[in-house]
């Protein structure tokens, strides 16, 4: 792909760094749509889901519900709405948010493993490998991590997740592809679409919150456009130039991804359709900006290629091009084709649709483990209120008129100072009587406590509570291995996919846009810092990004191996592997050394020989020249008791060890 195109779409694509550029009509991603059925068109879609959001399902009300009850701010809406009295107690025992806290690091605790495979027939190469490398690290890396959990956090709050890509020029010195959430509020979907599949959706749209700065550097062509709507808006002031405050308003634009379907009229008078894959970027009624879909390459690059005797395609080599080149001949046999730099098979929207709760009705969530468990939060709110309020209940005194005081006197005593003191006349049995307070019984905290349990057992979080189900071990077990299964197949529907999807969407956005050589940073044994060299012609035809292990096997495996290592019923290597140790044959091998020669092991770890022999002689450092007589006397090992053999100081020449490497 030509480099100004690569520039306009980097403009295009990312909402916060601009790159001035202007669109020539050659380039393969114009558009040439009316602005004005665009925004027709965004217009309506965005009435039809907020209408069938609204009216159907009540969404926005529902996700405002979730929220604040996770959250735990029932209490401060209640006391906006005056609904306490400020007696009453404010209870506030969450057991939402204690869920949702356990749930989370079950699923993204341990990311899963992701390799890159080939196909059935193609033989194992090194750029596979290090791809694999390269794109699990990446999936492991805590900003990966950050956005899972948070994606995690969003699903049964409001229904839905969405994690997006997007190429950012500002990234390295060359640009690179970055990965991050959108919130829900600021997401659009196309509400007749029966999965969370968004490449099924015919449109998607994305709410950009932008300053009037940043707007007018991405747009610079439709500054005045946008100035007008803005001042309309009452964002900006004034006919003149934007003020410092002005310039700092915030504002939100759409980013509208769509798969238009265009009228085409043939030389013989026939209809075609074609279906363009296309965003846009617009405010109330200015298209700002407008093209077909950045992420793909619709333009391809020419290749020479020859066939060989097998009736495969080989590229001329780089010395028959240059011949080519000087002598204005193109060799017998030498065939031309368009290649097309894409992983995908098709044009694909930017987003992943976290779902779990799917009744293939709608892209969202039809319910969520927290919506489930909000009547039982407010019975749980309820009875602790009652628990707390009964205790908080003091002693009732009844005063007798006959005991000589008044409404007034009676108002002004303070019966919780213990410095209080009381004279009456008569009979003070007669004239004063106290009430005990009632306190809360056994069968309001057994309600509280299985209250509790029960949303547990709704949301299917028991399994790492640490809480005994049963006296009875082998229930006890049971029940926790069916919320590891509950938890698996919550991992198996969301974290699996969305790893597989950033693994995919990875060798695209290389694929397309790793022109120039990336170099990716890896830690690798000992803190060595490896340095990957990438490029798109790395990725070939077949590869296949695909989930190894899940996060919620490999805790299973370190739990039954601990269980194992407690009985001695497990290997060394085992042990290691399954317990997700990195270099589990490295570790065996020192732990099988340093169990059966500990000396031999000092040696190794120290890199001052594989054996006792080496160790004292390094220790002693560099050999002399002796006699004869004292090269055959042999040299013993070390002892606490026999010191003769170790040096009195430490070598003043370190190691020889390796730095930074370059693969």
């Amino acid at each position: 792909m030509a480099e100004s195109n690569l520039l306009v779409e980097e403009n295009a694509f990312n909402p916060i760094v601009g790159v001035e550029s202007v669109v020539q009509e050659s380039s393969p991603i114009t558009l040439d749509i009316l602005d004005a059925d665009i925004i027709k068109a965004s217009d309506q879609w965005s009435r039809n889901y907020r209408t069938f959001y609204t009216n159907k399902y009540d969404l926005f009300q529902r996700r405002k519900k979730n929220e604040t009850f996770v959250l735990g701010r029932q209490i401060n809406e209640q006391e906006k709405k005056n609904e306490l009295k400020p007696y009453e107690t404010r209870s506030g025992d969450n057991v939402l948010y204690e869920i949702e806290s356990t749930i989370k690091p079950l699923t993204v605790q341990r990311i899963p493993d992701v390799i890159i495979t080939r196909p059935s027939d193609g033989a194992p190469t090194q750029a596979a490998d290090d791809l694999t490398m390269i794109i699990d690290t990446q999936n492991k890396s805590r900003q990966i991590r950050t956005l899972l959990g948070l994606a995690t956090k969003h699903l049964p709050m409001y229904f839905t997740a969405i994690l997006k890509y997007r190429w950012n020029p500002s990234l390295g010195a060359e640009g690179d592809y970055e990965f991050y959430i959108v919130h829900p509020d600021n997401f659009e979907v196309d509400e007749t679409c029966k999965t969370t599949d968004v490449n099924k959706m015919k449109h998607t749209t994305e709410y950009l919150p932008l300053t009037v700065q940043e707007a007018i550097m991405r747009f610079p062509s439709k500054e005045k456009e946008l100035l007008t709507a803005l001042r309309a808006d009452g964002l900006v002031v004034g006919e003149g130039d934007p003020t410092t405050e002005d310039m700092a308003s915030t504002f939100k634009i759409k980013e509208l991804w769509s798969d238009w379907p265009k009228k085409q009229k043939q030389i013989d008078g026939s209809i075609k359709w074609e279906i363009i894959s296309m965003v846009i970027w617009k405010y109330k009624d200015v298209v700002l900006d407008k093209m077909r879909n950045p992420n793909w390459d619709w333009e391809g690059e020419k290749q020479l290629f020859v066939m060989d005797e097998n009736g495969a395609k080989q590229a001329l080599t780089e010395d028959e091009l240059m011949k080519m080149a000087m002598t204005g001949m193109t060799p017998e046999g030498v065939q031309s084709e368009q290649v097309y730099y894409n992983y995908f098979d098709s044009p694909q929207k930017p987003y992943f649709l976290f779902g779990y709760d799917q009744y293939n009705k709608q892209p969202y969530d039809e319910t969520s483990r927290i919506e489930q468990n909000l009547r039982n939060q407010e019975n749980h709110d309820a009875l602790g209120k009652q628990i707390l309020d009964t205790l908080r209940n003091r002693i009732k005194h009844i005063f007798s008129k006959e005991g000589g005081m008044d409404a007034e006197a009676i108002e002004n005593l303070d019966l919780e100072d213990p410095k209080q003191h009381l004279l009456l006349e008569g009979d003070v049995r007669q004239n004063y009587m106290p009430i005990q307070p009632e306190r809360p019984d056994a069968a309001q905290f057994n309600a509280l406590n299985a209250e509790r349990d029960r949303m547990y057992g709704i949301a299917g979080a028991n399994a790492v509570r640490g809480a005994i189900q049963s006296d009875n071990a082998t229930t006890n077990q049971i029940a926790r291995e069916s919320d590891f299964t509950r938890a698996d197949d919550l991992v198996e529907e969301t974290i699996n996919p969305c790893c597989e999807w950033i693994g995919e969407a990875s060798m695209q956005m290389i694929k397309l846009r790793y022109t120039p050589t990336h170099f990716k940073k890896i830690m690798g044994a000992k803190g060595l810092v490896l340095y990957y060299k990438l490029h798109r012609d790395m990725i070939e035809d077949g590869m296949e990004v695909m989930i190894k292990s899940s996060s919620t096997d490999k805790l299973k495996a370190a739990k039954e191996a601990n269980d194992m290592a407690a009985m001695q019923m497990i290997d060394p290597f085992n042990y290691f592997k399954d317990t997700g140790k990195e270099d589990p044959e490295g570790r065996t091998e020192n732990l099988m050394l340093y169990t059966g020669d500990p000396a031999s092991y000092l040696a190794k770890i120290k890199n001052l020989g594989s054996t006792a022999t080496e160790l004292a002689t390094s220790l002693n450092g560099a050999a002399q020249p002796t006699p004869d007589k004292e090269a055959a006397a042999p040299i013993s090992n070390p002892t606490p008791t026999d010191t003769a053999q170790i040096a009195s100081a430490p070598p003043t020449t370190p190691p020889a060890g390796t730095g930074e490497g370059l693969l």
